[in-house]
């Protein structure tokens, strides 16, 4: 293996691991924030890290990181509909 491609495997192993984190700090500040402006921030960050981390884990399908991040999104639509006032599309009209 060429140097390049160690640094290369050693960064997306970085990234990786950056990126679980990052949606569970994420998860956090959102379930913390009460703030509307920044808590609107924080939710299209939060967005954004559960959709790379799906993307990631997506060849290990049943994988448990997987489980925790429906779980937070789940909630995460909870806390738009009950902290900005967003509408509950389970309730569209029909």
């Amino acid at each position: 293996m060429s140097r390049l491609e160690a640094t290369a495997r050693q960064e997306r192993s970085h990234n990786c691991i950056t990126s679980v984190t990052d949606w569970r700090r994420l998860h956090q500040a959102v379930r913390n924030e009460n703030d509307a402006d920044e808590l609107l921030g924080l939710v299209h960050e939060l967005e954004t890290a559960l959709v790379k981390r799906s993307e990631e884990l997506a060849p290990d399908l049943g994988s448990e990181e997987l489980r925790e991040i429906q779980v937070a999104v789940a909630d995460l639509l909870s806390i738009k509909i009950t902290k900005l006032a967003w509408p509950d599309p389970r309730r569209a009209h029909r």
